[in-house]
């Protein structure tokens, strides 16, 4: 997560053309996992070698979805904020001057915070809470109080209405930009039981659905889920109960730091034309879609386990 911004005094053209320099470094040695202060050292040293182009200001975050932690430093940038239980704190460690504002190399330490799940993080520009001859604190108190009131909702929602109590309609001399990011809640196991009929499964898609809202993956990849349980629970209800009487199919989706993890369970016991039916193209379509799919068979039912991942490990 992080915001670059060029002073007003550079003018557009070359503005532009520095910025999107910059934005490639920063993406290029944030790829080759360096910290986000030696990330902003290394832009410093670059807009160094860009002779005339002056200085720019740079914050960058690192969430570890791991330990529930944030790293963060700012070359010159206003301090992120954070959100946490409906405390407000602005992160004044990692603080350093402007990139190339100074002959010499900057030296950048960093900052480190605890962001546990619903916690909101906010990045953002000068242009955003200052306003003309009024002194830079109290656009920082404003933007304390917006965040101190707004719910820890949809990040998209909570920029809109950044920016709709902090701008508005007041003339602004600078360029506003604002980077928000949300810890998801930690959300509890979806457990379910569905009888194995077919009518059963439009309401199993509508479960996971629901349950998905607040896993951090794209629409596409959560319909990939939904798909991928459907399948699943699609074959047993059409191979498990076969040659017996009938049972539940029992659903269970449970998230940790970096996956999700799905079992399908049913007590049947597959016929050998119904097991390979399993293995066709509802196999290769749930292969397809999930990072890891493993079916096992057994006299007393058939476990399908699939997992998905949600984050890089």
């Amino acid at each position: 997560m992080a915001a670059i911004a060029v002073p007003g005094a550079i003018p557009g053209v070359r503005a532009a053309a520095l910025m999107g320099q910059l934005r490639t470094a920063l993406r290029a040695y944030a790829l080759d996992g360096y910290s986000p202060g030696e990330t902003l050292k290394r832009l410093d040293r670059l807009l160094h070698t860009i002779r005339g182009e002056g200085m720019a200001t740079a914050a960058y975050a690192l969430m570890d979805p791991l330990t529930g932690a944030v790293r963060f430093a700012s070359a010159g940038h206003p301090p992120p904020v954070i959100q946490i239980a409906g405390e407000v704190r602005f992160l004044e460690r990692g603080r350093t001057t402007p990139l190339a504002a100074l002959p010499e190399p900057i030296r950048c330490d960093e900052g480190t915070e605890a962001f546990p799940a619903g916690s909101v993080l906010v990045l953002y520009s000068d242009g955003l809470i200052e306003r003309r001859g009024e002194q830079l604190d109290l656009g920082m108190g404003r933007l304390r109080d917006v965040l101190r009131d707004a719910p820890s909702g949809h990040p998209e929602a909570l920029a809109d209405r950044l920016l709709a109590e902090l701008v508005g309609e007041v003339p602004q001399d600078d360029d506003v930009a604002v980077l928000c990011l949300r810890a998801a809640p930690e959300a509890p196991p979806l457990v379910i039981s569905i009888p194995p009929e077919p009518d059963a499964l439009a309401d199993l898609r509508a479960s996971i659905r629901r349950w998905l809202q607040e896993v951090p993956l794209t629409d596409e990849a959560r319909e990939e889920v939904v798909l991928a349980c459907n399948e699943a629970c699609a074959n047993a209800v059409e191979h498990a109960y076969l040659d017996g009487p009938a049972a539940p199919i029992r659903v269970s989706l449970r998230r940790d730091a970096t996956d999700i993890a799905i079992e399908i369970v049913d007590e049947g016991a597959w016929r050998r034309e119904g097991e390979a039916a399993g293995r066709g193209h509802g196999m290769l379509l749930m292969r397809a879609l999930m990072d890891e799919v493993d079916m096992r068979p057994s006299d007393e039912g058939t476990v399908v386990a699939m997992r998905r991942r949600v984050a890089e490990p």
